[in-house]
């Protein structure tokens, strides 16, 4: 059998654990403006949408239009989303089978089994948002930086800077990058420096962009950089990400704590642990610092955990069973059950509404049942076109009401303030804005609800 056939078909077997032990979850899936944002600027590839977070960056929906394209329906471009949510584990067994000296297959099986198995990894995806893809990027980040040569590490930096496009505390993992770069291979490192430098450029100008409001550079950002801080000490936030995260992990937890004290790759380490401590230094630099955060730097810790358990094979096999079946044992994460079906049957019904349709939602309290955005993303996945979703014509209403959801269609807007003028003033009359900045941006999100009040 060929060398690289082994690695290689571990890899398929961790990826093909990983999906499934995903995809148990995947009708748990929450669906909301947050989880939608990253997909639909995918259905205009071709046009450079603002980001749809303002602290999030270009790659987060440049990285989602490929699933866009391929799926026909918000159930399939999930189900896509969360295969490519599972490529951490193989890229973990890559890493750690490339670097082990000893017991190679031992080393890469308990980095991809953490990995395939982390409950906190299968949230991520069924929340749709936290973190988005940060952790799988990273994961590749890690391959390219530790084993790879010089094309590794460029694409390595380019993976670390899509990361930081995802989530903004990606950025500190380049703490760790920047203890394992090549210093002394001048020509290495200005190559790895200066594409991922390159690659960053649309997200610097963005910041830069944000930073032009007429004020100083602090008044700018700060409304963005402290967005989600909590009124919490530093000592505080810390505690309790520490104590979730290690609620998630379990007994994995002192398993991988065991494999980093014993972990003699020192690049393995100092990329875990710089990334790690990055991490945690940019987040609470904000204040604001939560378990999903300590998520992105889950490969390079199991890889280095998995490194450091591997020496020897005994301890290697007893604590990497208990650490995947810990792991295995955690409760499968909630979300919001049967919500991609939902959406996807109200978005079958859209075709039936004569054009053009406005999709508006009502949000009375409780969950948020039925989104806007993902009813009208759906739609177009299933082969309405894009162009008859738009102002003045028929209105329909998605109310989310104490955990329940209702359509209703109206003629015109005439008929939808009548309708709203005699039930109750929903808290929340809004949430087509998501959807029509990508598909309508010359139309008023309110156009509509202005004389809703006569």
């Amino acid at each position: 059998m060929p060398r690289w056939l082994a690695p290689l078909l571990g890899a398929a077997a961790s990826w093909g654990l990983a999906a499934a032990w995903r995809l148990r979850s995947l009708d748990q899936t929450s669906v909301g403006s947050d989880s939608i944002g990253q997909f639909l600027p995918g259905l205009y590839p071709l046009v450079l949408h603002t980001p749809p977070n303002p602290e999030a960056g270009y790659a987060l929906w440049v990285t989602a239009a490929p699933l866009v394209w391929l799926s026909d329906s918000l159930t399939m471009l999930l189900t896509l989303r969360f295969m490519v949510g599972a490529l951490i584990a193989p890229l973990g067994f890559l890493t750690a089978w490339r670097l082990a000296k000893t017991n190679r297959l031992l080393a890469a099986s308990i980095a991809g089994g953490l990995l395939a198995m982390d409950s906190g990894l299968v949230d991520t995806l069924v929340s749709s948002f936290r973190g988005y893809g940060a952790p799988e990027l990273v994961a590749g980040a890690t391959l390219g930086l530790l084993a790879g040569r010089r094309v590794g590490l460029a694409i390595g930096a380019v993976l670390l800077v899509a990361a930081a496009g995802h989530h903004p505390f990606a950025t500190g993992a380049a703490l760790g990058a920047a203890l394992v770069l090549p210093w002394r291979d001048y020509r290495t490192l200005a190559l790895t420096v200066g594409i991922g430098c390159i690659v960053a450029m649309p997200r610097l100008a963005w910041i830069a962009d944000m930073a032009d409001c007429g004020d100083t550079l602090a008044a700018c950002l700060a409304p963005i950089a402290l967005g989600s801080s909590e009124p919490l000490s530093r000592v505080a936030l810390l505690a309790r990400a520490a104590a979730d995260r290690a609620g998630e992990l379990s007994v994995a937890l002192p398993v991988m704590l065991v494999g980093l004290v014993l972990c003699r790759d020192r690049r393995a380490l100092l990329l875990a642990l710089g990334a790690l401590a990055g991490i945690i230094a940019l987040a609470l630099s904000v204040h604001s610092l939560r378990p999903y955060h300590l998520r992105i730097a889950a490969a390079p810790l199991a890889v280095a955990a998995a490194l450091g358990l591997a020496r020897w094979s005994r301890l290697g096999i007893v604590s990497g069973l208990i650490g995947v079946g810990a792991l295995a044992a955690h409760p499968a994460p909630q979300g919001t059950s049967g919500a991609l079906s939902r959406h996807d049957a109200v978005a079958s019904d859209l075709a039936a509404l004569p054009s053009p349709v406005w999709v508006e939602g009502a949000w009375y309290g409780g969950e948020v049942v039925l989104d806007p955005a993902a009813a009208v993303l759906s739609a177009i996945l299933q082969g309405q076109p894009a162009a008859r979703f738009g102002p003045d014509g028929t209105i329909v209403l998605l109310v989310s009401q104490e955990d329940d959801g209702a359509v209703h269609s109206f003629t015109d807007a005439a008929q939808a303030h009548d309708w709203l003028a005699a039930h109750p003033a929903p808290e929340v009359l809004g949430g087509a804005a998501d959807w029509a900045a990508i598909l309508r941006p010359d139309a008023a999100a309110s156009w509509w609800t202005e004389g809703s009040e006569r």
